[in-house]
């Protein structure tokens, strides 16, 4: 699986950052909110028309009730209806279709959408003025995608993908112009381009500044992905068995401050194909002997290794053989010593003997 670029995983991390700020807020109450703001001009609306009703229905002009509901209905796009209801349950006057829209409420209690104000006369009770608005444009409905548009969930999903795309894109500038490769001059990458062997700059966690084509060539992988990875996420093996990472050349230099010459590695590649590298570590030290860095080469010695095996081998085989013909030789003195029948020592066996003797 494919690891995600750190400028995208840097994008998440603020991005999460940033909605955990804003619920943060809207948990505290640092936000406006629209529908309080909505729901006391509702509130106003309600009042004022009360008031005038209840002066109305003193003169006893239902007619103008009437007509002053339908005006507000009219003028008011929340407004779905209105309706002056007596005490008793007879409905006096409406306008819209107020028997369809309204619903009983348990109680004098009203809701956002079903709003019921007192009318007295006389100091009692006489009615009740009943209006009808619609949802709050700020209450979000699945059914209903533009109440996205004014609802806090609107603002996170705003903020979510075009504060993503922002911090997406200025994260990627500002790496560029502060990836450690781009400090150092091309002439400079263009010499250790030139290096047969590679070459690795490490800083002190161990991230690849620089890497220069021969090593990125042998791990499979080009040198801007190296760069900013750790190397020692590379698949690095122990020359002997028993090493432990601990036991990394750049690991020892970085502790001890001291260079690490001819230590053997063998690192596999992308394609499971395994590299026999001798590595140099050098310390990059600053002016008060602190060690801010690793200066690496690699020297593939596969090749070598390769030919040693082989060479091994050759000569392992050219032992057996000089074993073998060894033996053969000496089975060959043994039968012609003796005699065939009786395995005792022949003419010729004799005459050797006898010359060492008169000798």
């Amino acid at each position: 699986m494919r690891k995600l670029s750190p400028t995208l995983r840097l994008s998440f991390g603020i991005m999460s950052l940033t909605m955990s700020l804003l619920l943060t807020a809207k948990l505290l109450g640092l936000l406006p909110d629209p529908s309080a703001s909505e729901l006391e001009a509702r509130k106003k609306v309600c009042e004022a028309l009360a008031v005038q009703l209840s002066m109305t229905t003193e003169r006893g002009r239902i007619e103008v009730v009437e007509a002053t509901l339908q005006s507000v209905v009219e003028r008011n796009p929340d407004v779905l209806s209105a309706g002056l209801r007596q005490t008793g349950g007879s409905l006096l006057a409406s306008a819209g279709d107020h028997v369809k829209f309204w619903r009983d409420i348990v109680g004098t209690a009203s809701t956002p959408t079903h709003v019921q104000v007192p009318i007295f006369q006389h100091d009692k009770r006489w009615a009740t003025l009943e209006l009808v608005f619609t949802p709050l444009s700020t209450t979000f409905s699945l059914g209903n995608l533009a109440s996205v548009k004014n609802s806090f969930v609107g603002l996170f999903a705003f903020v979510i993908m075009a504060g993503f795309g922002a911090y997406f894109l200025f994260l990627r500038r500002a790496l560029r112009e502060l990836d450690p490769a781009n400090v150092i001059p091309e002439r400079v990458k263009a010499a250790f381009n030139a290096l047969s062997e590679g070459l690795l700059i490490i800083d002190e966690q161990e991230n690849i500044v620089l890497a220069n084509s021969a090593f990125a060539a042998k791990v499979e992988r080009t040198p801007e992905a190296l760069t900013g990875r750790r190397i020692s996420d590379l698949d690095w093996r122990p020359w002997k068995a028993g090493d432990g990472v601990d036991n990394l050349p750049w690991r020892r230099a970085r502790r001890s401050s001291e260079s690490q010459v001819g230590v053997p590695l063998l690192m596999c590649a992308s394609s499971g194909a395994m590299h026999s590298f001798m590595v140099n570590c050098a310390p990059i030290v600053d002016d008060s002997g602190k060690t801010r860095g690793i200066l690496a080469t690699f020297d593939d010695i596969t090749e070598v290794e390769r030919r040693n095996a082989e060479l091994q081998r050759m000569k392992n085989e050219l032992e057996k053989t000089n074993d073998e013909v060894s033996r053969q030789n000496h089975e060959l003195r043994f039968l012609a010593s003796r005699d065939p029948l009786t395995s005792c020592l022949n003419r010729r066996a004799f005459f050797e003997c006898f010359e060492t003797a008169l000798a």
